[in-house]
């Protein structure tokens, strides 16, 4: 039997936490931080709270609510990248300006490709520069 993967409720898309009356708690990312899917795989203790709190297991659709799709990836991405690059902490980003891989993760909160880091990177440069010929 795999692990059942949980979603977020879908008034809170990002995430939603789930606590137990023991003060256990934790945290049902739409995409997971562990390993990028789609869902967050929560200990067993947690999935009656997790569905009290309106989050569903992956694939049901209870709520018509689907997966996070790459859209949404991308848009977490592009919001990542912008934060970090407005910190202006030189620990988070290379020689180059471009967010470390350690810094992305952290703020998107999922385990960002490199790929898509760069294609993201390349997005966000490429924006910036078509600022400039406008003003």
């Amino acid at each position: 039997m795999s692990d059942i993967r949980f979603l977020p409720n879908p008034e809170h898309p990002d995430n939603t936490i789930v606590s137990l009356r023991s003060g256990h708690a934790c945290r049902v990312y739409a995409v997971s931080p562990l390993d990028g899917e789609p869902g967050t795989v929560i200990p067993h203790r947690f999935h009656q709270a997790a569905m009290a709190a309106g989050c569903e297991a992956v694939g049901l659709g209870v709520h018509q609510h689907q997966a996070p799709q790459e859209s949404h990836k991308a848009a977490l991405l592009a919001k990542a990248i912008e934060a970090i690059v407005a910190r202006g902490n030189a620990k988070e980003v290379d020689s180059s300006g471009k967010p470390t891989q350690k810094a992305i993760n952290a703020e998107a909160g999922y385990t960002v490709s490199r790929t898509d880091l760069d294609a993201a990177w390349d997005k966000f440069t490429d924006s910036l520069k078509d600022e400039e010929l406008s003003v």
